[in-house]
């Protein structure tokens, strides 16, 4: 009775198992009809752009976008707001935010024919304290040229690129100010380098600890695991990083052209607001676990370069590269990617926040 017993619970336990193995499969599936369908929707949408002669000479091509860009094509977009502030010339503008970053306030309204709720767009951005702005110098006529004089040289010329320059190929704008307060879909803000109607493309939070160098003070042996036992075990150099005060506390910006004002480049440490999510994450970083396989793999393709490709792929992998939808929907399935000139095979485990590395190869020797 206890054999038969005993029988039957493995039976069940093996009809769960083949139970969670079809619905893993369906998910994979219904995940690949996805990516599917995006990629006939986007040779429909060239195709049809060939047809009607609006292609722009880009060559139809099944590499990434990125592999081969198209040098001809112009890009567009479309103004999400307008800047309205007390200076209606370019003469006299202030030519950095910190130089007004107490003394004047401007606004940001964003377009109403962007979102249908504009005001929507904004919510939670009042709990950070500073956000950039990028805008475009609207006005400016002059041809750009490769070499600028700007005021701080005093005459002397140095590449346009190397300067701050609004008279650039692009004339784009950035500027980081601090935010005073959000009304509806406006937002009020302090530190005005922007003169009155500027159209503005973007704006993104200003977080210390992604925008500043050296403001992560990441431990490289945290999160790490590797399975080699043999002699020649990859070795990982924690860097020591000064504190955030000593990151934060304002320091001069020569950038070229400010107007002589000494300012500080970023807000003080005590100025700074983040929300709680920034400085503890909801999500767990994952403990990034090298198959000996793996290893043997990547010694074989990169013998002299093996241990700093090691840590580049394990800083990667341990913020979880991957999008929301992979992370619910396709659960337990390889994860493949490329970096550099490697194609990786990895299998994360959502419940114990670990990913492994399985499979290492070079692009184009793919099993």
């Amino acid at each position: 009775m206890n054999s038969s017993e005993d029988d039957v619970n493995k039976l069940q336990k093996e009809l769960i198992k083949a139970r969670q193995e079809l619905h893993n499969i369906r998910t994979q599936l219904k995940s690949l009809q996805h990516i599917h369908g995006k990629d006939i929707n986007k040779i429909t949408k060239t195709l049809e752009e060939w047809q009607s002669g609006d292609y722009n000479k880009c060559e139809l091509s099944s590499e990434p976008s990125s592999s081969k860009p198209c040098k001809d094509k112009e890009i567009t977009f479309k103004p999400i707001g307008i800047i309205h502030s007390e200076f209606p010339r370019i003469r006299g503008t202030p030519r950095q935010p910190t130089i007004t970053i107490n003394d004047t306030t401007a606004r940001l309204t964003i377009n109403k024919d962007i979102f249908t709720n504009p005001s929507h767009s904004l919510q939670d951005l009042n709990q950070f304290s500073h956000m950039w702005i990028i805008f475009v110098f609207h006005e400016n006529s002059t041809h750009p040229k490769a070499k600028v004089s700007p005021p701080r040289l005093d005459g002397t010329k140095t590449g346009v690129f190397a300067t701050r320059s609004p008279h650039r190929p692009c004339p784009i704008g950035l500027s980081l100010v601090k935010i005073e307060k959000i009304v509806d879909n406006v937002v009020y803000f302090n530190g005005v380098d922007m003169i009155d109607q500027t159209p503005v493309l973007d704006i993104k939070p200003y977080i210390p600890q992604y925008d500043q160098p050296n403001m992560r003070n990441i431990d490289e042996h945290e999160n790490l695991a590797i399975n080699d036992s043999d002699e020649e075990a990859l070795e990982f150099q924690v860097t020591e990083t000064p504190t955030p005060d000593e990151n934060l506390e304002g320091r001069g910006a020569p950038d070229g052209e400010e107007n002589g004002t000494e300012a500080s480049a970023v807000p003080s440490a005590k100025d700074i607001k983040v929300p709680s999510w920034i400085e503890k994450a909801p999500v767990t970083k994952l403990s990034v676990v090298f198959e000996e396989e793996a290893l043997v793999q990547l010694r074989k393709i990169e013998p002299e370069s093996a241990s700093e490709s090691c840590r580049l792929i394990s800083k990667v992998l341990q913020e979880d590269p991957r999008s929301i939808y992979l992370r619910k929907k396709w659960r337990g399935a390889p994860y493949k990617w490329r970096i550099k000139n490697l194609t990786l095979t990895c299998i994360f485990n959502n419940e114990d926040h670990t990913v492994k590395i399985m499979n290492i190869c070079q692009d184009g020797n793919i099993e």
